[in-house]
């Protein structure tokens, strides 16, 4: 049986170790831009530029007047950005522009698509969607490692806001060097994701599960997770790891670290669940001192073979105190191949 942890005591440093597919039709032709766009009140939080190179992304929604409007059912907008391009899908088309950054600023030519013909409602969304990709003003990843675009037509602003589709995505708040902290003052503790019911089936795995001993612990399972690796703790900081389901080889997935101050959670170690073996993914956390502790998260790129990482990254975190309670805040992150 496969052990995701080990434990040691070392200087007094405890360490532990879909996207839609479209037929395309006659040959591509620039896409004509004419769909006057929303009025929006809202701009998106402050948010951090990484490199879209090699990622794949698929429309979540667009923020409009303050709200969320989802795309269209049974419909799939895209976004795979490579080599200076972006192409994809437009909900009925295929296309692909042209795409330069710098900083966290984002232009993207006008797209070229192919002319297949969808109903009328798909294809007044596929239009809009070209033309906000042509109005495309900056970009980055917010704490939920979702990809933001901003745009603007006519004076009007927009925010395109994307889930990840690739491995490569997923640890992308990884590639800023002072990551925007997800982490805030008092939050709650977050419920473990739902699984479906061959990755949550336990029973083949019981041996992994560690039980329940410690307050901190019984704060994790009570918002559904459950145990992995030791309790371990530095002073008045705990560290309890969550899982919410298992692969074939009983690993981890949809895992999440917390950090409790005095009993209180202060935060989580990364700013969405992770999977053992994945992009993002985190292997092993030192606990310098109450003030400060360091982890470590494997980074894969999409050719990488699932035994090795090409690079990790070490992110470096402070226990702060803000409003009287304490918050567990990112300070700094460095990347390095593994060989």
């Amino acid at each position: 049986m496969w052990k995701l942890w080990t434990s040691y005591l070392m200087a007094g440093t405890i360490c532990w170790l879909g996207t839609a597919s479209t037929s395309q039709a006659d040959q591509p032709v620039s896409h004509p831009l004419s769909v006057a766009a929303e009025k929006l009140s809202r701009l998106p939080q402050q948010i951090a530029a990484a490199s879209l190179d090699g990622t794949s992304w698929q429309l979540l929604h667009w923020r409009v007047g303050g709200v969320s409007i989802s795309p269209l059912p049974k419909t799939s907008i895209t976004a795979n950005f490579a080599a200076g391009r972006v192409s994809g899908s437009g909900g009925c088309n295929s296309y692909n522009a042209s795409v330069t950054t710098s900083s966290n600023s984002l232009t993207i030519g006008p797209a070229a698509s192919t002319r297949k013909a969808c109903p009328t409602p798909i294809m007044r969304q596929e239009a809009r969607y070209f033309e906000a990709l042509a109005g495309a003003k900056s970009y980055g990843i917010n704490p939920q490692g979702q990809l933001e675009i901003t745009y603007q037509i006519d004076r009007r602003t927009g925010v395109l806001v994307f889930q990840s589709t690739g491995t490569a995505a997923v640890g992308l708040w990884l590639d800023q060097s002072q990551p925007t902290n997800w982490n805030k003052p008092g939050m709650s503790l977050p419920k473990a994701p739902k699984s479906d019911n061959l990755a949550a089936d336990f029973s083949r795995c019981r041996d992994q599960i560690r039980p329940s001993t410690t307050a901190q612990d019984r704060a994790v399972t009570s918002a559904g997770w459950k145990l992995y690796g030791p309790f371990q703790q530095f002073g008045s900081v705990a560290l309890v790891n969550g899982f919410s389901a298992v692969d074939g080889m009983c690993r981890p997935m949809g895992y999440q670290n917390f950090v409790f101050v005095n009993g209180r959670f202060a935060g989580t170690l990364s700013p969405q669940p992770m999977d053992s073996r994945t992009n993002g993914a985190s292997n092993r956390i030192y606990l310098f001192r109450e003030s400060e502790l360091t982890a470590e998260f494997s980074r894969y790129k999409d050719s990488d073979a699932l035994c090795c990482p090409s690079a990790s990254s070490s992110v470096t975190y402070q226990i702060q105190q803000q409003g009287g309670l304490p918050v567990v805040v990112p300070v700094s992150v460095s990347t390095s191949p593994t060989n």
